[in-house]
């Protein structure tokens, strides 16, 4: 302001002084306010950075989970996959043994029942040999082939022998 005044005196030298003054101060102000700006945008500038660099690591923290987890899912899914397979074919497998032995047993209980009949035919042949002989065997063996027979002929008839 000291140099406009000395400018409308119409003072040279002094209008001269000041404003290399004002010139000075001037631009040693707009260094200072320089340096605090450049300060100013640096931190700003490394806050976004830091920002930034957070928001990669979390990015990537995110995608880390998330890759292990599906990675987790696939590998339980495809061990579960094969795992049920495997449980089918065994089912199968079991299920085929199981009428290859209902066959057999049926098979089993047919011979048995044929088996069963020859030998009942047979004691009952061998029954009427006996009896057709008078032999005194009949009637243990008659008991053995039909055991309530004479129980119940001895309630009907106790005196019966």
């Amino acid at each position: 302001n000291m140099y406009r005044i000395y400018e409308a005196l119409g003072d040279e030298k002094n209008r001269e002084k000041y404003y290399t003054e004002y010139q000075k101060e001037y631009t040693q102000y707009n260094d200072v306010n320089n340096k605090g700006l450049l300060k100013a945008v640096d931190l700003i500038l490394d806050e976004k950075k830091g920002e930034d660099r957070i928001a990669k690591e979390r990015a990537i923290k995110f995608t880390s989970i998330a890759s292990g987890t599906l990675l987790i899912l696939l590998i339980s899914l495809i061990y579960f996959y094969f795992r049920n397979k495997k449980m089918k074919k065994k089912k199968l497998k079991l299920i085929l043994q199981k009428d290859i032995l209902i066959k057999e047993k049926q098979k089993l209980e047919s011979e048995k029942i044929s088996i069963s009949k020859k030998a009942n035919e047979n004691q009952f042949n061998e029954l009427i040999s006996l009896a057709k002989n008078n032999s005194p065997e009949f009637l243990v063996l008659f008991e053995e082939l039909y055991p309530n027979f004479v129980k119940n002929l001895k309630e009907i008839n106790p005196k019966i022998r």
